[in-house]
């Protein structure tokens, strides 16, 4: 069928925080799930193995329309929207990224279409934003889809982008207004059977290249990715279902041949009752590119997810310990990371969600007595309360704390961050197209050298929401 939607001045604070992450000591942005009502349309649709299309990256519509239309051979769908200029744009590099405020409103316009011919699927897409200054990137290319058995996928995927940078170097250095041209290349090959099984992955992204309304933060890279594993299935009505041993590799050169990542790890995933899956990986011998040179890591990497029961729905955990890298410097140290994220239901009409999160460093060679480089705790509690299956309360509470020890820093840097935010909602929805909203939402941003106040926002909201389609 065809469908036509749209947006007008829409409100967003109602959905849902995002779940938490650390911001401590990340090489490169954090990629958040779309959860905007609008947006969630074709979401499998504009799916690609490398990621051109990012609808976060529309920050703050004053306006969207889209076709969608599903025919019996082929999908396909159209997207146009004017941005107000929230949010940022995702400046990728080799070694880092970086989020930088954007220059102002934009029209942002995407496409993306599929037909199906017997084992063979095969789509392209693009999308084009321009800004208020003539600053614009267009992104567009082909892609297939091959199954020739059930045990086989082929995927592949060429794109080319033609990108005019603002000039605004007050904003970000590298923006001079300068015209960049370039492309990405993605091939894999997987095959999976009862026993064997084995991934291989070839990607290059070009110095130059630009997805301003993607997720590809990282560029000038030439990549190969193999697992290779055998399962093998224990006697049955036991915990275990299935053990498959695997060795996983991947190297990362620039374009010029360095290396940047080279990594070998033996690992060993576990499939058990009660849907949980294991997953245990040794790294003897990374080698890294960082700003301070080429470094050696050894670390391990564990998680576990499972479906316990009704009351006990979700419970996950990771966990690394080793050495890693702090990446403000690029120098080597060795610390643990562990998370977990449990969802419960107590009674009936009660969900609580939670995401707990804590990590250090400590400094290989310490400029100080003090071994700690960093540390971070960040914590997530959600409770909703279900008066009936149409109205519905929701109570958040998000804190994260950050410190790092300065005198083993060479640079300046902040001794203390602490962010929170805190969220009530109430939800009244009538009809599966009707919706009415009241809430209140508060953020808080501090940084501590001195006690130094960043600032906070406080929202209270009222309003009656309306979907339309044709």
């Amino acid at each position: 069928g065809t469908v036509v939607d749209g947006m007008w001045k829409p409100d967003f604070s109602q959905v849902e925080s995002d779940d938490f992450q650390p911001t401590a000591n990340n090489q490169f942005a954090l990629l958040f799930p779309e959860k905007r009502p609008f947006f969630l349309e074709s979401k499998n649709l504009l799916s690609t193995p490398l990621q051109a299309i990012y609808t976060r990256s529309i920050g703050e519509p004053r306006w969207g329309a889209r076709l969608t239309q599903q025919l019996d051979g082929a999908n396909y769908t159209l997207l146009a929207s004017r941005d107000r200029g929230g949010g940022g744009l995702i400046e990728p590099g080799l070694l880092s990224s970086s989020v930088v405020e954007q220059p102002g409103e934009s029209t942002a316009t995407l496409g993306r279409f599929q037909s199906f011919a017997g084992d063979w699927r095969i789509g392209g897409l693009f999308t084009y934003r321009k800004y208020q200054d003539d600053s614009h990137n267009l992104v567009a290319g082909p892609d297939i889809l091959w199954t020739p058995s059930s045990s086989d996928r082929v995927r592949a995927q060429y794109l080319v982008s033609a990108t005019r940078n603002p000039e605004r170097p007050d904003l970000y250095a590298g923006w001079l207004g300068q015209s960049l041209h370039d492309h990405a290349a993605y091939l894999d090959w997987s095959h999976v059977t009862d026993t064997w099984n084995w991934d291989t992955t070839y990607q290059h992204l070009g110095r130059d290249f630009r997805a301003w309304e993607g997720f590809m933060p990282q560029v000038d890279i030439v990549e190969y990715d193999g697992s290779l594993g055998y399962g093998f299935y224990p006697a049955s009505n036991g915990w275990i279902n299935n053990l498959t041993p695997q060795l996983l590799l991947t190297r990362t050169d620039d374009d010029q041949g360095n290396l940047v990542l080279r990594s070998f790890a033996p690992s060993l995933a576990v499939n058990g009752a009660q849907s949980s899956t294991l997953q245990l990986n040794w790294y003897p011998d990374d080698r890294q590119l960082t700003p301070a040179g080429l470094v050696h890591l050894r670390y391990s990497t564990l998680s576990f997810s499972s479906n316990p029961n009704a009351h006990f729905t979700y419970f996950s955990t990771s966990l690394r310990l080793g050495e890693d890298v702090d990446y403000l410097t690029g120098d080597k140290g060795h610390g643990p990371q562990f998370r977990v994220k449990l969802q419960v239901y107590p009674v009936d009409r009660l969900e609580l969600d939670l995401v707990d999160s804590y990590q250090y460093l400590n400094a290989q060679t310490p400029l100080s007595g003090n071994l700690r480089l960093f540390s971070e705790r960040g914590t997530q509690l959600r409770a909703l309360w279900f008066f009936t299956s149409r109205v519905y309360t929701e109570l958040s509470a998000e804190r994260d704390v950050i410190h790092r020890n300065l005198a083993n820093y060479a640079s300046p840097v902040n001794h203390t961050e602490r962010n929170s935010l805190y969220t009530l909602l109430f939800a009244y929805e009538p009809t599966p197209w009707t919706h009415f909203y009241a809430g209140y939402r508060k953020s808080d941003a501090q940084t501590l050298n001195q006690p130094l106040f960043d600032g906070n926002q406080t929202q209270v909201f009222v309003k009656m929401a309306y979907e339309f389609a044709m």
